[in-house]
């Protein structure tokens, strides 16, 4: 019998006549190991669903497709001890296999080792594409809320944090990976911007960033705007410049836009988010309008960041009313290519 013919038998859902058909002829490839196990869990037959697949990676013991499905029947069984065996060895083949780490979690909070399920359920955060992530963040909130009750026990401890990068972060997104590289969830919402800037969201999604697009912001927002830490904006300000806006058809005031709001509909969730907005060399407040614009926004930010001196004074000075406090929120450091020790220390030692 060929293979096309065992597929459609299954699909056919006749299932004993999969079972007696390798019952009389040798399983040889991972696709039949799979499909013999399958036929038997169809069947409610569990244990042999299993010896099927622990025969088959023992044979094979790099195919993902027999481990996933050994996995996901062992825990559904209960079977936990020897699904993390299991486990073990999905994840030194597939290290970044978000539902390996989720499924590990879950059996390790269940055998009350909270601080290590608490590390298996970060992986999964970090790892899972963000629509997922959402929906991980609800389902560990029970593993978070543990964890602050025993400060006492892990006083050490604390959460995976989250930053949340509006735009795309032209020449800083390998500056980015050094927080993913500390621990850190990095999600990116993606904005117009002009064609050549378009890469960065490639760039930013290569080393580790989670795309949100502009049309999902709202909804990322409801469902994840409590548990964000940090908001950034950084990149250029050529103003309202009309020029720009009559070739482009839009400007950096449309991006910072977005950043307000973004800000104003976090800060609805956690009040404590921290928020940052930063501008690298080419930028220019001359215009009296825009900076108008800006002098009614930037209360929300709790810094404001330049790459050079003489920059930061000009902002203070055109923009920042004169005697304000808010000229305290004004930092320089590099902006536009900063090296690892600026991301951390100016970061963490604020927060």
């Amino acid at each position: 019998m060929e293979n096309s013919e065992i597929n459609e038998l299954f699909k056919q859902g006749r299932y004993k006549e999969v079972i007696d058909y390798f019952s009389e002829s040798s399983v040889r490839t991972p696709d039949e190991y799979n499909l013999l196990a399958l036929s038997y869990y169809s069947l409610g037959l569990f244990k042999e669903a299993r010896n099927a697949l622990k025969n088959g990676i023992s044979i094979f013991p790099d195919d993902k497709d027999i481990l996933f499905n050994l996995i996901e029947i062992l825990y559904e069984q209960a079977e936990h001890e020897e699904a993390e065996k299991y486990l073990a060895m999905a994840l030194k083949i597939e290290p970044e296999n978000y539902v390996y780490y989720d499924i590990l979690a879950t059996i390790l909070l269940r055998q009350e080792q909270n601080e290590e399920a608490l590390s298996a359920a970060t992986n999964a955060l970090k790892f899972a594409p963000a629509d997922v992530s959402r929906q991980l963040v609800e389902e560990y909130s029970d593993i978070w809320q543990e964890f602050k009750s025993e400060s006492k026990r892990f006083s050490n401890f604390r959460r995976a944090r989250n930053i949340l990068l509006v735009g795309s972060a032209y020449n800083y997104s390998y500056s980015f990976r050094k927080f993913i590289e500390k621990g850190w969830n990095l999600y990116v919402l993606k904005t117009p911007t002009w064609v050549s800037f378009q890469t960065n969201y490639r760039i930013l999604e290569d080393v580790g960033a989670k795309i949100i697009a502009q049309e999902d912001m709202e909804d990322f927002l409801d469902d994840f705007g409590s548990e964000l830490d940090v908001i950034v904006r950084t990149g250029y300000f050529y103003g309202g410049n009309d020029l720009y806006r009559m070739t482009c058809g839009l400007t950096d005031v449309d991006q910072i836009d977005t950043f307000f709001k973004v800000v104003t509909l976090s800060r609805m969730k956690n009040p404590k988010v921290k928020v940052v907005l930063a501008f690298d060399g080419d930028s220019f407040f001359s215009d009296d309008r825009w900076n108008d614009w800006f002098r009614k926004r930037i209360d929300v930010c709790d810094y404001i960041l330049f790459d050079t001196n003489n920059l930061a004074n000009y902002f203070i000075t055109r923009v920042i009313d004169k005697g304000s406090s808010q000229s305290s929120k004004v930092k320089v450091m590099r902006v536009e290519m900063p090296c690892s020790s600026d991301v951390m220390v100016h970061f963490y030692d604020t927060m």
